[in-house]
């Protein structure tokens, strides 16, 4: 707005006038990217009065202050409420105060220099004094320390609801689940920031939403990210506010699995093609691929198994596919089974076992420790390998191969699922133990591949 002063005028940004009263308000727009350290989009101050004259130097300094402060924030990527958190405590730390401490000498000596930012605020004005609020007049480090020396709680953020999840979760010692998790909340926050939970509303889960689909990522993938992270705050409701909404559910994805690939079957030729490469190559990696030809497996399960999972003595050769420290399964009983070994597999599985060395625990060693199951650096250099062979398929395809091959076998959809671990209103599992092994064996070998 443009103010004629005497013989000057000025251009004062941010200001409005009040209908009601003719009050000359200061209004600023909040930068998006940091709205998360305020308390709205927009930074509103009733400047109590009329005249230009008095309200533009306050403007000015107004305009000037937060100015540095959006330019502060902005390039300090480390000014986050948990770092607010944490330059607090040091600050009370820094003049000896406790948290919750309000009447001892040195929370008297910090409170008069907060007493001191008051007054060079109001500047004599008793209203301004009485009004104001310790954001008009303490740095967001300032306002913490207050609060901390109130003993009133910090608000939750995100990253306290991640926390809490990775701690009480069945998996939060998997170190592969632990960084699927952080990865997926990295993602969050890089998008909106670690903002209080209280915050964190629909429009923000909406936005994280459409930010995923605008980078490329498939429907079906960005439905899978925001389960974990409905999980996540599903979790914090659970165990500490009763009345917080987890906006995630109430997020729309539109045309969802409208844009996934079709997975495609490998033809006869072509799995036949599949083992003979494997064959030829004859290490490690094409083992891997050989396991799923004839089970089934998923290829996660074929990477994390022990040595000891492979029973190729038995009378009915198999493989034991159980949950380990290193590699949990689906949380699905049925994934837990035994799977006959014929054709291919069987070949796979006596390479693995001819090859072992003296006290080996894992069937692919060079893939698999005590702590994680590199499944997916396994499949990427599988489906590269097969690429360059010029089977154009990818691993994953070899289960969905399985499937038909034993569909167009006639074998019953109650021992087709045992073999691959699917649940079937509980009748499946029986199948994978006991006599049910004999009988798997028996449906295998009729779609068995064979040198």
């Amino acid at each position: 707005m443009q103010v004629t002063l005497g013989p000057l005028t000025l251009t004062l940004k941010y200001t409005v006038v009040r209908k009601d009263t003719g009050s000359i308000v200061y209004q600023r727009p909040v930068p998006k990217a940091l709205q998360q350290h305020y308390s709205g989009k927009l930074i509103k101050k009733d400047l109590g009065t009329k005249d230009w004259a008095v309200a533009a130097p306050q403007v000015l300094k107004l305009t000037k202050q937060h100015t540095a402060e959006f330019a502060a924030l902005l390039n300090d990527s480390d000014v986050t409420p948990a770092a607010v958190r944490a330059r607090a405590a040091l600050l009370l730390k820094k003049h000896g105060v406790p948290e919750g401490d309000t009447t001892s000498p040195a929370a008297d000596s910090l409170l008069n220099q907060f007493e001191d930012l008051l007054e060079a605020y109001a500047r004599g004005d008793e209203y301004k004094y009485r009004d104001a609020i310790p954001s008009d007049y303490l740095s967001p480090v300032q306002q913490e320390a207050l609060r901390m020396m109130q003993g009133k709680k910090p608000l939750p953020l995100l990253s306290d609801a991640l926390e809490l999840y990775l701690e009480n979760h069945d998996n939060g010692d998997s170190a592969k689940f632990v960084a699927y998790t952080r990865a997926r909340f990295d993602e969050l926050v890089a998008f909106k920031g670690d903002i209080p939970l209280s915050t964190f509303t629909k429009d923000e889960a909406q936005g994280y939403a459409d930010m995923m689909l605008a980078r490329g990522v498939k429907t079906t993938t960005v439905i899978r990210y925001i389960r974990t992270l409905s999980a996540i705050l599903n979790h914090w409701k659970k165990h500490n506010e009763s009345g917080y909404e987890n906006p995630f559910p109430l997020v729309v994805i539109r045309r969802a699995g409208k844009d996934q690939k079709k997975r495609v079957p490998f033809s006869e030729p072509a799995l036949k093609d599949l083992y003979s490469q494997c064959r030829s190559v004859d290490d490690p990696l094409r083992w891997v691929s050989a396991l799923m030809i004839d089970t089934g497996a998923r290829l996660a399960e074929v990477v994390g198994l022990a040595l000891t999972d492979i029973r190729i003595d038995d009378a009915v050769p198999h493989l034991v596919i159980q949950p380990h420290p290193w590699r949990p399964l689906n949380k699905s009983a049925e994934s837990t089974r035994k799977v006959p070994l014929v054709g291919a597999s069987l070949w796979a599985a006596q390479r693995v076992v001819e090859t072992a060395g003296p006290g080996q625990v894992f069937a692919f060693p060079r893939y698999t420790t005590q702590a994680t199951c590199k499944a997916d650096s396994v499949s990427a250099s599988l489906n590269k390998w097969m690429k360059a062979r010029g089977i154009n398929h990818v691993n994953h395809e070899l289960r969905h191969t399985i499937a038909d091959r034993l569909r167009n076998a006639g074998c019953p959809l109650e021992i087709r699922y045992a073999i691959e671990g699917h649940a079937l209103g509980g009748a499946g599992a029986g199948y994978g133990f006991g006599h049910g092994l004999p009988i798997m064996h028996e449906w295998l070998l009729r779609v068995a591949l064979h040198d």
